[in-house]
């Protein structure tokens, strides 16, 4: 029987192969980390590595418009490059960037960004707002999700179930490190082998706790992790959305109702309601809507139901919102929920995102099934050394 080759890859250069070893520069940095380089036209990510870096590669994997590459060696390196402060940066799967200069993370997200509605939306034209940093670029998370195994206590390595341990984490909260080691002396002398997930998060007050052995937002739903930034988020989305018209209480028009779409445990729901908004909040996560009724006033109402179907029966009874906010989960908003968006007749719509490329997707969506207009982007840096971006959008209609 005839041994069948394996598979190569035409390219533009010229027949590279896996295993190869190549030159190459990098000139900018991907939703994703890894750094962008260019051989002979043909795109190569390669992790751990900075803009202007002239490394030597090693191609992982081949694919029809891009190779994947490993960091062999740098062999001029960049100005923009920065010393980790953790000693195992580029093994935790936490952090991408703590090698880049934080002026460049900035100038990077801001890119991505732009890139993504450029490619995804092709809106060209439109200019976003230059992003807003953060005031600490560590020590900013908090909430941290370690894993232990018997006495061994850290994180997973990224992509895999490999524990890497560690002395003191750089972007959590330093209460929280006191707490991780107050776990790993209760655990140092463990004879038995168990795995289990902790996590350790401060309270609205500063307390810290734990939980064991589950998911975040079990209790309360999702939170944002950057507590500074986030309220400059909110202050933001509150200027967005100032004092609205006479608000109508009967629900027969459209005066001072906001409807918040995913609105998990009322962090956009409650500082717009002391505006004088009138908030009608839908998410699918009980524990989420228990969270925000507990805070809720006199201008807050919630319902537990997945948004889709929720607009569906608010479709059928006529109801109209002044405005609308959306703060989907990572993956988006669930394609069929537009046309019965647009037909709630909201003069604007804030949308809050967490990734810059499923956001462009869903405005082009909503473009297309409306007369809507972009009137604005605004990224913000909620998670400094990794490569992650939040953005605030602002649409209005005709």
């Amino acid at each position: 029987m005839r041994k069948e080759k394996s598979p190569t890859f035409l390219n533009p250069a010229n027949l590279l192969t896996v295993n190869q070893e190549i030159e190459l520069t990098i000139t900018s940095l991907s939703h994703g980390g890894s750094g962008v380089g260019r051989f002979d036209d043909f795109v190569v990510f390669v992790p751990f590595t900075a803009p202007h870096d002239v490394a030597r590669v090693q191609i992982l994997n081949l694919k029809k418009n891009y190779a994947e590459g490993k960091l062999l060696e740098i062999i001029s390196s960049s100005n923009l490059r920065a010393i980790p402060q953790c000693s195992v940066f580029g093994q935790c799967g936490g952090c991408q960037w703590q090698n880049i200069k934080y002026s460049e993370q900035l100038h990077q997200k801001q890119l991505i960004v732009e890139h993504a509605l450029s490619r995804i939306a092709k809106e060209d034209r439109l200019e976003i707002l230059p992003i807003i940093s953060a005031l600490n670029p560590y020590h900013y998370r908090n909430r941290a999700q370690v894993r232990a195994e018997g006495s061994k206590v850290g994180f997973y390595q990224r992509g895999s179930h490999h524990l890497v341990e560690f002395e003191k984490c750089w972007i959590v909260d330093d209460k929280i490190n006191v707490e991780i080691e107050k776990i790993k002396l209760e655990r140092k002398n463990l004879d038995e082998f168990k795995t289990s997930k902790i996590e350790i998060f401060l309270t609205e007050k500063g307390e810290v706790h734990r939980s064991l052995n589950r998911s975040h937002g079990d209790k309360t739903g999702f939170s944002q992790v950057n507590t500074s930034q986030n309220l400059k988020m909110q202050e933001y989305i509150c200027s967005l959305l100032p004092t609205p018209r006479k608000v109508d209480a009967d629900n027969v028009g459209s005066n001072g109702n906001l409807l918040d779409l995913y609105c998990g445990n009322g962090n956009f729901s409650l500082p717009l309601s002391n505006q004088g908004w009138r908030i009608y909040g839908v998410d699918n996560n009980r524990n989420a809507i228990n969270a925000a009724r507990e805070k809720r006033n006199d201008q807050t109402f919630y319902s537990v139901n997945d948004c889709h179907s929720e607009l569906q029966k608010l479709v059928l009874r006529k109801r109209k919102f002044e405005a609308i906010l959306i703060d989907p989960p990572r993956i988006g908003v669930y394609e069929a929920i537009w046309p019965d968006l647009a037909k709630l007749g909201a003069e604007q719509i804030i949308y809050v995102s967490c990734n810059p490329a499923t956001f462009a997707r869903d405005w082009s969506r909503l473009r297309n099934k409306s007369s809507y207009k972009l009137l604005s982007v605004q990224p913000f840096d909620m998670f400094p050394q990794t490569f992650h971006v939040e953005l605030v959008a602002q649409m209005s209609a005709n």
